[in-house]
């Protein structure tokens, strides 16, 4: 008679092993199908979970990428609107001055029609010489 000893099992795949004492159990033919078509249905879904992992990888990659392009233009975008912006805001300072130059100007001419109006003279109030009085006069003839 063979001695009661609990039954201890070691794991091999889905199924057990059997071992009773020095006493060990094989696997029916049933068992050991179900554990290779276990094993293979496993391998499956792993290589299947891998491909969907390295799907999701590339996807994200070519996205990153797309992104980085992306910045670049708006960074050129960005430098180039920076350039403009510099460019229009000396043009302000140009036209400011020349703004003051003309107010200057305008008030000079205001003056000078004044002065010619009231008592008829050039700037600066000297008289001015008529084309009559120039008309015999070579050098003040070059001159207009």
């Amino acid at each position: 008679p063979i001695p009661c000893v609990p039954w201890q099992s070691q794991t091999s795949g889905q199924y057990q092993r059997r071992v009773h004492g020095d006493l060990e159990i094989p696997m029916s033919a049933l068992q050991e199908r179900e554990n290779r078509d276990n094993t293979d249905l496993l391998e499956y879904e792993r290589k299947v979970l891998l491909d969907k992992i390295n799907t999701t990888i590339e996807t994200f990659d070519n996205a990153v990428a797309e992104l980085r392009a992306e910045k670049f233009k708006l960074n050129a975008d960005l430098q180039s609107t920076k350039m403009k912006q510099v460019t229009l805001y000396h043009e302000l300072q140009i036209l400011k001055e020349f703004e003051s130059r003309e107010a200057e100007l305008t008030k000079k001419l205001l003056k000078c029609r004044t002065a010619k109006s009231a008592g008829g003279g050039g700037p600066h109030g000297v008289p001015r010489q008529t084309d009559r009085e120039t008309e015999g006069d070579p050098t003040m003839a070059r001159e207009r």
